[in-house]
C-alpha cells in the first residue's frame, strides 16, 4: 500500500499542535535534572514526574497493541519501556531520554527562560524538549500515523531512560534486566543527535567512542625545591608527555595504537564527500574560534 504523504503531513501537523505541543510545554516546567547534577533526585521526584507526564500523553493515544511499564531498580533513576505489537516482520528499538542538564536563565535570550515554555513561530523554546524530550512523542506519533494509514510496521520497543545526561551510569542494570523485552532488534534508532540546518533530514551514522582514564606520574614522595632537584629529578610533566606521545602523535594528532584504527567503509567516505558539497565551509564558520585558528585538516 502506498503512503498518502500529503495526508500524513497534515495529520502530523494536527498531532503536533493539538497533542504533542501542550505536553512538551508541561515538560519544560519540570526541572528533571539528571542524577549527576541533582543528588537528591529521588526525593524531589522530578524524574518520575517527567515519565508520568509522558505516560499521561501515551494513554490518550489511539495506538493498537501498545503496552508500557515503568521500571525501577533500587537507587537507580527510572526507565520507561513501551512495546507496540508488530503488524509486519522485524524488530525496532527506539531510544530517548527525559532527564535534563542544568541551565542558567541568565544565559538565555531576553524573553526566554529554560523552565518557561515560549512559542515563537514556529519554534517552542524551553529546556529539555530538543534534548531529548521530543523523542518518544515523535516515534509514537510516527507509528500512530502508519496505523491510521493501515501500513504494516515491525514490532517497536521504546526505551526511555532518565540518566543519559549523567553518562547513563544507571542504564546497564536495566539493559540486563530487560534484555528479554528488548529482544533481538534489526534496527536501533537513537533520538538524541543534531543537524546543521532545518532544510535537510539528518542522520548520524556513527558515534565517537570514549576511552577515559587517569594518568598519574610520581617521581618523589614529597615536594622538592626546584633549586635542589632541577637537572636531577626528572620532570613528571615531561614523563607524562612521553607516555602520551606513545598514544598520539602530538604534531599531527594521529593515534599510534593500531588497535584503535579501523577500515572506513567506502559508503561512509561517499557520505562525507556529499556532506562537504552541501555544507562547504558553513560548519567551520559556525564555531566560535579565534581569528588565527586553522582547521586540523582541509578535508575534514
Amino acid at each position: 500500500m502506498l503512503l498518502d504523504l500529503q495526508s500524513m503531513q497534515k495529520r502530523s501537523d494536527e498531532i503536533w499542535e493539538s497533542s504533542i505541543l501542550p505536553s512538551l510545554t508541561e515538560l519544560i516546567e519540570i526541572h528533571a535534572l539528571s542524577p549527576l547534577f541533582e543528588p537528591n533526585w529521588k526525593d524531589l521526584g522530578e524524574l518520575d514526574a517527567a515519565i508520568e507526564l509522558f505516560c499521561k500523553w501515551v494513554q490518550k493515544q489511539d495506538i493498537s497493541g501498545l503496552s508500557y511499564e515503568v521500571h525501577t531498580i533500587a537507587d537507580k533513576s527510572p526507565v520507561l519501556l513501551i512495546s507496540i505489537d508488530g503488524t509486519g516482520p522485524g524488530e525496532v528499538i527506539f531510544y530517548s531520554h527525559l532527564d535534563k542538564q542544568p541551565s542558567n536563565p541568565k544565559l538565555w535570550s531576553e524573553g526566554l527562560h529554560p523552565l518557561k515554555a515560549v512559542r515563537k513561530e514556529p519554534w517552542l523554546y524551553g529546556r529539555g524538549t530538543v534534548d531529548d524530550g521530543y523523542g518518544g512523542y515523535l516515534c509514537l506519533a510516527s507509528i500512530m500515523l502508519l496505523q491510521e494509514q493501515n501500513i504494516n510496521h515491525p514490532k517497536c520497543t521504546f526505551l526511555i531512560e532518565t540518566c543519559e545526561e549523567s553518562g547513563s551510569f544507571h542504564l546497564p542494570p536495566y539493559l540486563e534486566k530487560l534484555s528479554t523485552n528488548l529482544g533481538n532488534p534489526d534496527l536501533i534508532v537513537v533520538l538524541d543527535s543534531g543537524g546543521h540546518d532545518y532544510e535537510h533530514i539528518w542522520t548520524t551514522g556513527a558515534l565517537r567512542g570514549l576511552v577515559s582514564g587517569t594518568l598519574s606520574v610520581q617521581v618523589s614522595n614529597e615536594g622538592i625545591h626546584s633549586g635542589n632537584s632541577g637537572g636531577t629529578i626528572p620532570s613528571s610533566f615531561r614523563i607524562q608527555r612521553i607516555l602520551l606521545d606513545r598514544v598520539e602523535d602530538s604534531d599531527t594528532g594521529e593515534i599510534l595504537i593500531p588497535e584503535l584504527h579501523t577500515e572506513i567503509s567506502p559508503v561512509i567516505i561517499d557520505q562525507a564527500e556529499n556532506l562537504v558539497q552541501i555544507l562547504e565551509d558553513e560548519l567551520w564558520n559556525t564555531f566560535p574560534k579565534v581569528d588565527s585558528l586553522e582547521s586540523v585538516s582541509k578535508t575534514t
